[in-house]
């Protein structure tokens, strides 16, 4: 019910929503136990923290009309998922400018708040709140692909190899994910890595998609194939001269 809550950035979540969100089929108590739920949840808030009492507002239904529901009323620095949004915006917007450094401290800032994927704890859930932890641990997925491609325009090859060998194996069917390691093996020197690489993927996006890599993936592939340093460098948020390459 917590997460179910967090997620709507203060809003009020009826009643009929919640139930939704909380089983994907809903027992015949459900009213009840979420009666119960809020309960708990409220005196948890309430003994947990002092700025945290009667964070749980309480949205009351008119004649019966099935409109009652929740809120989580908090500061957005009492959140984690807020907290943690902002420092991933502040990351992004200081790598469009170019500063790498700064950048990189603060992806690690906001993936620095995470413990695990999100749900991971939860018991069988509703589609809906499914969907949206899934959504949220995509967003955490893509922080850590821009962070992974802020190391390479500094030149950190071997680590970015190793994180993105295991990054490819949680979230095989991400095109982003083995891009980046085609990229670290490449700037590595080890060429026929990075399109050993681009194979394993094809034969992954095949089995269990039964589609072929997008074009940008080909035209990597392509890239590495002909030696193309420069255009590969483009594709790296720093100064081309921050990755040399020796091809073995």
């Amino acid at each position: 019910m917590l997460a179910a809550l967090c997620l709507q950035d203060g809003y009020t979540i009826r009643n009929r929503q919640l139930v939704e969100q909380l089983w994907a089929d809903p027992p015949a108590s459900a009213d009840h136990n979420l009666r119960t739920y809020a309960t708990i949840l409220r005196r948890t808030l309430d003994q947990s923290c002092y700025c945290l009492r009667d964070a749980l507002r309480t949205r009351r239904s008119q004649g019966g009309d099935g409109a009652g529901g929740y809120a989580l009323a908090i500061r957005r620095d009492q959140c984690d998922l807020f907290r943690f949004r902002e420092a991933l915006q502040q990351g992004r917007n200081l790598m469009k400018v170019g500063l790498i450094d700064n950048a990189v401290t603060a992806f690690d800032a906001a993936l620095g708040m995470w413990r695990g994927e999100a749900g991971d704890d939860l018991p069988s859930l509703g589609s809906a709140l499914n969907s949206s932890l899934s959504a949220l641990n995509s967003e955490r997925a893509s922080a850590f692909e821009d962070r992974a491609q802020l190391l390479l325009g500094r030149g950190e090859v071997w680590t970015v190899a190793e994180q993105m060998e295991i990054h490819v194996m949680r979230h095989p069917l991400r095109e982003r994910p083995w891009q980046l390691l085609m990229l670290a093996h490449y700037f590595s020197g080890h060429v026929s890595d990075a399109l050993g690489t681009y194979t394993k993927m094809r034969h992954v996006f095949a089995k269990d998609l039964g589609v072929e890599p997008g074009a940008n993936l080909d035209r990597i592939h392509v890239a590495i194939l002909r030696r193309e340093d420069d255009y590969l460098r483009d594709l790296l948020p720093a100064l081309p001269s921050a990755v040399r390459v020796t091809h073995g």
